[in-house]
């Protein structure tokens, strides 16, 4: 007999079991703050972290958040709909991040770091200024052959190479975690690229019968999806729950309720079930899978 758990029991499940895993790790305390000009509101900002998104409260033109971590993180800042950002993080870090509304929106530039991790937060803005794979502006990129975008994603990861080559000329004592956490950033920001085309290139600019030639197949599925280590990297997470939403779409193809919600949920638990071994990664996914669903006081159940 298939088990129905409650969603908002099921993810405290899992916030459980993860928690149980870093019980034995130290942690230390990440302030991130800022003042904020040009009449940014409570709602206009929130963050992405491994748990999920939250709305940063403004007070007095200023906001504080604070989280405890047991690594270094990689955070996503989103202002309404208009700019995303990525921010770095150690374990103590106090960062602070001011900002204008008007001039925010014109460029990422606009932002000034004060304090830890201020060299690494300044060159993420250069990284989320070359890739902006995750917003609407960037359709047009993928209306071209195959071979044209792989030869695009292959220009931008080394106009990227080339970024990170000069910032570690400039910065000789560069910490080995960021350097990892940022050729990860460009490793899956370019495989989002490429496994995004297929979909855009066929709905978007009119080419029902295009179909992925064997070698960018290979290329869809060259990059490793677990990678617990990275688990606290948004673009990661990011390009972990993609893969395993696509996979869910593509069981639920050969279903007959297909657009059912509680269906689709179930699908992607069986995709991660079907596509990974490593336990934190799964009980990380799974709490991604399920999220949405608790946030929004879903009292459905889900199929497990």
């Amino acid at each position: 007999m298939r088990n129905f758990i409650h969603v908002s029991k099921l993810v405290v499940l899992l916030i459980a079991l993860s928690s149980c895993t870093a019980a034995s790790v130290k942690t230390e305390t990440i302030t991130i703050s800022g003042k904020l000009t040009g009449g940014v509101n409570s709602g206009d900002l929130s963050f992405k972290q491994r748990t999920g998104v939250k709305e940063v409260e403004i007070k007095d033109n200023g906001f504080k958040i604070t989280f405890s971590s047991s690594h270094p993180v990689l955070i996503r800042f989103y202002l309404k709909r208009y700019q995303e950002w990525e921010v770095f993080a150690r374990p103590g870090d106090k960062i602070e991040m001011n900002f204008d509304l008007v001039d925010l929106i014109n460029s990422l530039n606009s932002i000034t770091y004060i304090g830890d991790s201020k060299n690494e937060n300044e060159f993420l803005i250069k990284m989320r200024n070359l890739f902006k794979y995750d917003t609407g502006d960037q359709l047009p990129f993928y209306n071209c052959p195959e071979s044209s975008l792989l030869n695009k994603v292959d220009s931008l990861k080394s106009i990227a190479s080339g970024l990170w080559g000069s910032y570690k000329i400039k910065n000789k004592n560069c910490d080995p975690v960021f350097e990892k956490y940022i050729k990860n950033y460009i490793r899956y920001v370019c495989a989002f690229y490429i496994n995004y085309y297929p979909k855009t290139y066929k709905a978007n600019f009119a080419h029902p019968s295009y179909k992925e030639s064997i070698n960018f197949k290979n290329k869809m599925n060259s990059v490793n999806i677990e990678n617990p280590e990275l688990l606290d990297h948004v673009v990661y997470c990011d390009y972990l729950n993609y893969k395993i939403a696509q996979k869910a779409k593509e069981l639920m193809i050969y279903t007959s309720y297909g657009k059912n919600k509680k269906g689709y949920i179930a699908f992607k638990i069986k995709a991660i079930n079907d596509m990974l071994k490593n336990k934190e990664v799964i009980t990380y996914s799974k709490f991604a899978a399920l999220y949405s669903l608790f946030v929004s006081k879903s009292s459905e159940a889900v199929d497990v």
